[in-house]
């Protein structure tokens, strides 16, 4: 079984940090169901919320099929802001930082998500391996650009946010960091939900941006990734759109969404209101996948998975985005 660390390892591994963090020890082993299968990482560091710090981090390393941990392919992924006593969270709530990102500055936690990282980054020096992807969600999301581009630039992970939180953070980077975050826009995913995260005043524009329209909920979208990419069949059955669907997953995607929102056009019947849906992805993403396309990126998020296992061809491979153009 591959080792690579998937969009679908980061989404489901920060869903895992918000259940297991406080209690999961370091070196122990967690398991995450991937692509259908139940799969083991390492926990090699982690953050936990305290009185003092409001952090919640995982390093995690795939274990390979000797029990051993792959070092060459470690993830740090960060959770969202941690709500404290409000939702009966342990440690310091994360609302001031949140606070920060909001009207347009960094949020305070990205000094100890630097700190996190600096850690880790020891911990895998002494394993001769390498941090290949990095991901956050929500405020945490919010500061991945600058995680990006201060320290993506550096060292060469991936780096992908669920759901940012965070006004203008594109003005949180240096001139430098601006220009290479433009050029090098696959070194950022972002995925945007149609969630509360979008009234932060959040931007639209850096790094590969998908919008993610229907689903209303401020999450992961850890249930809807097959690897790298999302699966458009899965979202349409739950009326939700995404960039790349066909014409007869857009139209499944609207209906189905029409379906469970009589409350929001009451006098509006079910086929009028699908057909009005159908236009807002027309004006969202422009246009149609079309069936070759649509089957082509999943051959080709296969052909990458078969060739990482492999090891042949992997440094390319990597820079495989997910939001892959039509020609």
């Amino acid at each position: 079984m591959s080792n690579e660390i998937t969009t679908e390892v980061l989404a489901k591994a920060i869903n895992e940090t918000k259940e297991t963090v406080q209690s999961i020890e370091v070196d122990r082993e967690i398991k995450l169901n991937i692509n259908g299968s139940r799969k083991g990482y390492k926990l090699i560091h982690k953050s936990t919320s305290n009185d003092n710090n409001q952090l919640n981090a995982m390093a995690i390393a795939p274990v390979k099929a000797d029990g051993t941990p792959d070092y060459d392919n470690v993830a740090v992924v960060y959770d969202g802001t941690n709500m404290g006593s409000l939702k009966g969270e342990v440690g310091k709530g994360g609302f001031l930082t949140a606070g920060q990102a909001y009207v347009g500055g960094l949020s305070g936690e990205y000094a100890a998500a630097e700190k996190f990282l600096a850690q880790t980054q020891v911990k895998v020096a002494q394993n001769n391996g390498t941090i290949t992807d990095i991901a956050g969600f929500s405020q945490a999301g919010g500061y991945m650009m600058k995680m990006a581009a201060e320290h993506g630039q550096v060292n060469g992970f991936k780096t992908i946010s669920f759901d940012d939180w965070g006004r203008n953070q594109f003005n949180t980077l240096t001139p430098n960091q601006q220009a290479w975050l433009l050029a090098n826009p696959s070194m950022l995913a972002r995925y945007q939900n149609d969630s509360f995260a979008d009234n932060s005043g959040r931007d639209h524009s850096y790094g590969h941006v998908g919008a993610i329209s229907g689903i209303g909920d401020h999450n992961t979208l850890s249930k809807y990734f097959d690897g790298d990419l999302l699966n458009l069949n899965r979202l349409a059955d739950d009326g939700i759109f995404a960039p790349n669907m066909t014409i007869a997953q857009v139209e499944k995607a609207a209906k189905n969404w029409s379906k469970t929102h009589e409350d929001w056009y009451p006098f509006v019947s079910v086929s009028q209101r699908a057909k009005n849906r159908v236009e807002i992805y027309l004006e969202t993403y422009g246009i149609y996948a079309t069936e070759k396309f649509s089957k082509q990126l999943i051959k080709l998020n296969q052909l990458k998975r078969v060739l990482f296992s492999s090891g042949a061809a992997y440094q390319p491979m990597k820079k495989f985005t997910w939001i892959a153009k039509q020609p």
